[in-house]
């Protein structure tokens, strides 16, 4: 389970990541929105993967026979198990990947437009302004 939870973390981490490395609130949102979009569809994919490739498998596990005899009601529990992977994988594309991913991504890219509002951005920190005056250019010399 570590792991799981460390994925859906690590992803949740790099779409606030890529809000924070956009330029604007709305590069922000549609980077999120790409992100959540792919990595939701490879989640998908791998849901659907899953209930094709190791079918044997899941209908083997005693807790899977027990939930599909108590929740299926007419269902086999092959039919039951397949739709269980495909609405868990459909869930991860729109939770995870569309939602989570763009408001995220929006956060950070706000996070980012206050900072620069309150100081100006270099090399990856926020320096306060100075109220003093910026200097003239030097004159040249002709």
């Amino acid at each position: 389970m570590p792991a799981y939870f460390g994925s859906i973390l690590g992803v949740l981490v790099l779409n606030l990541l890529a809000g924070v490395l956009a330029c604007t609130v709305r590069r922000g949102a549609l980077v999120g929105l790409y992100a959540g979009v792919v990595s939701g569809l490879v989640g998908l994919a791998t849901m659907a993967l899953q209930a094709v490739a190791i079918m044997p498998v899941l209908r083997a596990d005693p807790q899977n026979i027990a939930e599909a005899a108590r929740r299926a009601g007419h269902l086999d529990a092959s039919t039951y198990l397949a739709g269980e992977q495909l609405v868990a994988g459909t869930s991860h594309l729109v939770l995870v990947g569309l939602v989570a991913g763009t408001v995220l991504a929006a956060v950070g890219a706000t996070v980012r437009a206050s900072v620069r509002r309150a100081g100006t951005w270099r090399r990856g920190r926020a320096v306060p302004r100075s109220s003093a005056p910026v200097p003239p250019p030097p004159a040249a010399i002709g």
